[in-house]
Protein backbone atom coordinates (compact mmCIF):
# COMPACT_ATOMS: atom_id res chain seq x y z
CA UNK A 1 0.00 0.00 0.00
CA UNK A 2 0.94 3.34 -0.60
CA UNK A 3 1.11 5.79 2.40
CA UNK A 4 -0.82 9.28 2.47
CA UNK A 5 2.22 10.96 2.09
CA UNK A 6 3.61 9.35 -0.93
CA UNK A 7 -0.14 9.50 -2.47
CA UNK A 8 -0.43 13.22 -1.88
CA UNK A 9 3.02 13.27 -3.61
CA UNK A 10 2.09 11.79 -6.52
CA UNK A 11 -1.52 13.70 -7.01
CA UNK A 12 0.54 16.52 -6.20
CA UNK A 13 2.78 15.56 -9.58
CA UNK A 14 -0.13 14.44 -11.75
CA UNK A 15 -1.95 17.74 -11.56
CA UNK A 16 1.47 19.77 -12.57
CA UNK A 17 1.82 17.61 -15.34
CA UNK A 18 -1.94 16.80 -16.72
CA UNK A 19 -3.83 20.18 -15.46
CA UNK A 20 -4.41 23.10 -17.53
CA UNK A 21 -4.25 24.95 -14.56
CA UNK A 22 -2.48 23.78 -11.48
CA UNK A 23 -3.45 25.78 -8.03
CA UNK A 24 -2.43 23.06 -5.86
CA UNK A 25 0.63 23.68 -3.74
CA UNK A 26 3.36 21.53 -2.67
CA UNK A 27 2.55 18.66 0.18
CA UNK A 28 3.74 20.33 3.50
CA UNK A 29 5.89 17.09 5.07
CA UNK A 30 8.21 17.64 1.57
CA UNK A 31 7.93 21.21 0.58
CA UNK A 32 11.80 21.63 1.98
CA UNK A 33 12.90 18.15 0.89
CA UNK A 34 16.19 18.71 -1.74
CA UNK A 35 15.43 16.09 -4.03
CA UNK A 36 11.55 16.73 -4.14
CA UNK A 37 12.24 20.34 -4.72
CA UNK A 38 14.59 19.53 -7.74
CA UNK A 39 12.46 17.15 -9.40
CA UNK A 40 9.10 19.85 -8.75
CA UNK A 41 11.36 22.47 -10.61
CA UNK A 42 12.56 20.20 -13.53
CA UNK A 43 8.70 19.09 -13.76
CA UNK A 44 7.74 23.34 -14.18
CA UNK A 45 10.31 24.19 -16.18
CA UNK A 46 9.45 21.09 -18.48
CA UNK A 47 5.78 22.06 -18.40
CA UNK A 48 6.39 25.74 -19.28
CA UNK A 49 8.48 24.87 -21.88
CA UNK A 50 6.29 22.44 -23.64
CA UNK A 51 3.57 25.56 -23.53
CA UNK A 52 5.61 27.71 -25.06
CA UNK A 53 6.82 25.43 -28.03
CA UNK A 54 3.24 25.17 -28.59
CA UNK A 55 2.28 28.48 -28.36
CA UNK A 56 5.10 29.03 -31.21
CA UNK A 57 7.19 30.84 -28.51
CA UNK A 58 10.89 29.78 -29.66
CA UNK A 59 12.89 33.09 -27.55
CA UNK A 60 11.21 31.18 -24.48
CA UNK A 61 14.77 30.82 -21.86
CA UNK A 62 14.28 26.93 -20.71
CA UNK A 63 17.19 26.66 -17.99
CA UNK A 64 18.19 23.30 -15.41
CA UNK A 65 19.69 20.16 -16.59
CA UNK A 66 19.06 16.90 -17.09
CA UNK A 67 18.15 14.60 -20.22
CA UNK A 68 14.71 15.61 -20.35
CA UNK A 69 15.22 19.37 -20.44
CA UNK A 70 18.33 18.57 -22.52
CA UNK A 71 15.87 17.30 -25.02
CA UNK A 72 13.71 19.99 -24.88
CA UNK A 73 16.44 22.50 -25.67
CA UNK A 74 17.88 20.43 -28.75
CA UNK A 75 14.02 21.12 -29.78
CA UNK A 76 13.91 24.91 -29.23
CA UNK A 77 16.97 24.68 -31.22
CA UNK A 78 15.92 22.77 -34.36
CA UNK A 79 12.99 24.44 -34.51
CA UNK A 80 15.02 27.71 -34.61
CA UNK A 81 17.28 26.99 -36.93
CA UNK A 82 14.59 25.34 -39.25
CA UNK A 83 12.49 29.11 -38.57
CA UNK A 84 16.03 30.52 -40.15
CA UNK A 85 16.24 28.35 -43.05
CA UNK A 86 12.47 28.83 -44.06
CA UNK A 87 13.01 32.42 -43.77
CA UNK A 88 15.83 32.03 -46.28
CA UNK A 89 13.68 29.67 -48.87
CA UNK A 90 11.12 32.66 -48.48
CA UNK A 91 13.89 35.00 -49.87
CA UNK A 92 15.01 32.86 -52.75
CA UNK A 93 18.01 30.60 -51.08
CA UNK A 94 16.49 27.13 -52.53
CA UNK A 95 19.76 25.50 -51.22
CA UNK A 96 18.84 24.93 -48.18
CA UNK A 97 17.97 21.31 -46.77
CA UNK A 98 17.11 19.93 -42.99
CA UNK A 99 18.77 16.87 -41.91
CA UNK A 100 17.94 17.27 -38.24
CA UNK A 101 14.23 16.37 -37.73
CA UNK A 102 14.09 13.21 -38.87
CA UNK A 103 10.95 12.16 -40.94
CA UNK A 104 9.93 15.53 -40.98
CA UNK A 105 13.40 16.40 -42.84
CA UNK A 106 12.59 14.49 -45.72
CA UNK A 107 8.88 15.87 -46.30
CA UNK A 108 10.08 19.17 -45.72
CA UNK A 109 12.92 18.62 -48.35
CA UNK A 110 10.50 17.16 -51.21
CA UNK A 111 8.40 20.58 -50.57
CA UNK A 112 11.12 22.93 -51.14
CA UNK A 113 12.47 21.16 -54.41
CA UNK A 114 8.27 21.47 -55.83
CA UNK A 115 8.42 25.01 -54.12
CA UNK A 116 11.50 25.62 -56.35
CA UNK A 117 10.42 24.28 -59.19
CA UNK A 118 7.62 25.75 -59.37
CA UNK A 119 8.71 29.23 -59.08
CA UNK A 120 11.34 28.33 -61.56
CA UNK A 121 8.51 27.63 -63.70
CA UNK A 122 6.15 30.50 -63.05
CA UNK A 123 9.91 32.63 -63.85
CA UNK A 124 9.81 30.96 -67.56
CA UNK A 125 5.81 31.53 -67.78
CA UNK A 126 6.25 34.96 -67.25
CA UNK A 127 9.21 35.64 -69.23
CA UNK A 128 7.66 33.67 -72.16
CA UNK A 129 4.54 35.98 -71.91
CA UNK A 130 6.55 39.24 -71.42
CA UNK A 131 8.66 38.38 -74.36
CA UNK A 132 4.85 37.56 -76.39
CA UNK A 133 3.20 40.22 -74.87
CA UNK A 134 5.88 42.74 -76.36
CA UNK A 135 6.19 41.25 -79.31
CA UNK A 136 2.82 41.66 -79.94
CA UNK A 137 2.54 43.99 -83.54
CA UNK A 138 -0.96 45.65 -82.26
CA UNK A 139 -1.00 48.38 -79.36
CA UNK A 140 -1.41 46.08 -76.37
CA UNK A 141 -2.05 47.31 -72.60
CA UNK A 142 -3.35 45.90 -69.33
CA UNK A 143 -5.65 47.89 -67.06
CA UNK A 144 -7.22 47.68 -63.85
CA UNK A 145 -11.33 47.63 -64.38
CA UNK A 146 -11.74 49.75 -61.24
CA UNK A 147 -10.36 53.17 -62.04
CA UNK A 148 -8.21 52.20 -65.40
CA UNK A 149 -5.02 52.57 -63.98
CA UNK A 150 -2.33 51.21 -65.89
CA UNK A 151 -0.46 48.22 -65.76
CA UNK A 152 1.55 46.98 -68.33
CA UNK A 153 2.22 47.89 -72.05
CA UNK A 154 3.79 46.78 -75.50
CA UNK A 155 6.17 48.64 -77.22
CA UNK A 156 3.45 48.82 -80.01
CA UNK A 157 1.28 51.03 -77.77
CA UNK A 158 4.10 53.54 -77.36
CA UNK A 159 4.94 53.44 -81.08
CA UNK A 160 1.45 54.73 -81.72
CA UNK A 161 0.85 56.73 -78.91
CA UNK A 162 4.44 58.45 -78.71
CA UNK A 163 4.34 58.25 -74.84
CA UNK A 164 7.58 57.03 -73.15
CA UNK A 165 8.53 54.81 -70.15
CA UNK A 166 8.27 57.52 -68.24
CA UNK A 167 5.26 58.66 -69.30
CA UNK A 168 3.26 55.39 -68.66
CA UNK A 169 4.70 54.89 -65.10
CA UNK A 170 2.98 51.95 -63.46
CA UNK A 171 0.30 53.19 -61.12
CA UNK A 172 0.05 56.27 -62.58
CA UNK A 173 -1.15 56.28 -66.06
CA UNK A 174 -4.57 56.29 -66.32
CA UNK A 175 -6.01 54.94 -69.77
CA UNK A 176 -9.43 56.48 -69.35
CA UNK A 177 -7.54 59.79 -70.22
CA UNK A 178 -6.97 59.22 -73.60
CA UNK A 179 -10.64 58.51 -74.39
CA UNK A 180 -11.77 61.39 -76.70
CA UNK A 181 -15.67 60.47 -76.68
CA UNK A 182 -16.86 60.08 -73.72
CA UNK A 183 -19.95 58.24 -74.46
CA UNK A 184 -18.06 55.75 -76.67
CA UNK A 185 -15.73 55.06 -73.41
CA UNK A 186 -19.54 54.80 -71.22
CA UNK A 187 -20.69 52.22 -73.81
CA UNK A 188 -17.63 50.68 -73.89
CA UNK A 189 -16.85 49.57 -70.24
CA UNK A 190 -20.80 48.69 -70.17
CA UNK A 191 -20.30 46.22 -72.50
CA UNK A 192 -16.98 44.89 -71.45
CA UNK A 193 -18.31 44.49 -67.57
CA UNK A 194 -21.83 43.04 -68.82
CA UNK A 195 -20.27 40.50 -71.16
CA UNK A 196 -16.64 40.64 -69.80
CA UNK A 197 -15.44 40.86 -73.03
CA UNK A 198 -15.56 43.55 -75.95
CA UNK A 199 -14.54 42.69 -79.35
CA UNK A 200 -13.62 45.07 -82.10
CA UNK A 201 -15.00 48.12 -80.56
CA UNK A 202 -14.35 51.29 -82.75
CA UNK A 203 -12.68 53.85 -80.33
CA UNK A 204 -11.34 57.50 -80.35
CA UNK A 205 -8.68 58.02 -78.09
CA UNK A 206 -5.26 60.86 -78.47
CA UNK A 207 -1.49 60.26 -78.14
CA UNK A 208 1.10 62.59 -76.36
CA UNK A 209 0.82 65.25 -78.91
CA UNK A 210 -2.98 65.36 -78.86
CA UNK A 211 -3.23 63.73 -82.13
CA UNK A 212 -6.06 61.75 -82.88
CA UNK A 213 -6.25 57.91 -83.33
CA UNK A 214 -9.01 55.85 -84.43
CA UNK A 215 -8.80 52.01 -83.60
CA UNK A 216 -10.89 48.66 -83.22
CA UNK A 217 -10.26 47.42 -79.83
CA UNK A 218 -10.62 44.31 -78.60
CA UNK A 219 -10.79 43.49 -74.61
CA UNK A 220 -11.28 40.93 -72.26
CA UNK A 221 -11.30 40.80 -68.43
CA UNK A 222 -8.69 38.93 -67.08
CA UNK A 223 -8.15 37.96 -63.13
CA UNK A 224 -4.62 39.07 -61.88
CA UNK A 225 -3.50 38.72 -57.78
CA UNK A 226 -7.50 38.08 -57.33
CA UNK A 227 -8.12 41.38 -59.07
CA UNK A 228 -9.87 42.18 -62.15
CA UNK A 229 -7.73 43.77 -64.91
CA UNK A 230 -8.38 44.54 -68.81
CA UNK A 231 -6.83 43.11 -71.68
CA UNK A 232 -6.75 45.43 -74.91
CA UNK A 233 -5.45 45.17 -77.95
CA UNK A 234 -5.86 48.43 -80.13
CA UNK A 235 -5.75 47.98 -83.95
CA UNK A 236 -5.26 50.77 -85.90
Amino acid sequence: MISNDIQSILEYFKDLLNDLHVSAEAPENVSNDATFLELDQALKTIRAAAVELGNGNLSHSITGKGYVVGSIKNLQASLRNLTWITKAIASGDFSQRVHFLGDFSEAFNIMTEKLETSIRDLEEARSHFEMVFQTIPDATVITKVADGTLVAYNRAFMEATKFTDADLSAGQFNICDLYIDLSQQENFIKTLEGDGFVENQELRFHGKNNDQHIGLVSSKIIIIDGVPHTLSVIRD
